[in-house]
């Protein structure tokens, strides 16, 4: 090839916008009083947090189940003095314990939140800050936490450490911890991916920063 052929090729593809690349975010296992000590010097969620809580259905596609699958959105803002002052908290939840299937179980394998930038936080008190919190100490054992936070672009991939699953029968179904991050941007009301296995993926309404 010509060298100046070599040279505008080259300057193309630079030219293109580079993939996102998948980053792993560090997830620290918390309880929840040390979440509200780091939003609140009460140690306690006040008026100042502006605390908002929403359940949305999850719209399972199949008619062989009963009631409903909820994911639940909180939000809350770091009060005056606190060590998270004037950032937003997004924490959520997947609920199945109300639901029941008529055959095989329904599982929540993940979800996937447009989420923008991350603001870490030290969340467990070690020498490093943290992405992501799971509030599993002094909550039950049963309660499903995560395996693993993926960031991709804006998109970050929750995967639950067991498919969170309705119950069959007498049995109830799975619910996962409350999990959450914090972000400098304000909230907003969208929808999150919900991936379920064996089906086609699903939309839920959740609060997540508003980042465009």
């Amino acid at each position: 090839m010509h060298a100046t052929a070599m040279l505008g090729a080259a300057l193309s593809l630079a030219a293109l916008p580079a993939l996102a690349q998948t980053v792993a975010l560090d997830i620290a296992q918390v309880n929840g009083a040390r979440i509200n000590c780091l939003f609140s010097t009460q140690c306690a969620l006040q008026d100042e947090n502006h605390r908002a809580d929403q359940s949305s259905a999850i719209p399972i596609p199949i008619s062989g189940i009963q009631r409903k699958a909820i994911l639940t959105s909180r939000t809350f803002v770091g009060g005056n003095g606190s060590p998270a002052a004037g950032l937003h908290a997004y924490q959520y939840r997947v609920e199945m314990k109300d639901a029941v299937a008529s055959g095989d179980p329904i599982c929540i394998t993940d979800i996937s939140v447009d989420f923008g930038q991350v603001t870490k936080l030290n969340y467990d008190r070690d020498v490093t800050r943290e992405d992501v919190y799971v509030i599993s100490r002094d909550e039950p054992a049963n309660f499903i936490g995560l395996t693993s936070a993926q960031q991709n672009g804006e998109v970050i991939t929750f995967t639950f450490a067991q498919p969170v699953c309705s119950g069959t029968g007498n049995q109830d179904g799975g619910v996962s911890a409350f999990f959450g991050l914090a972000s400098r941007n304000i909230p907003r009301k969208t929808n999150v991916q919900v991936s379920v296995g064996g089906l086609e993926n699903v939309v839920a309404e959740a609060i997540t920063p508003r980042h465009r």
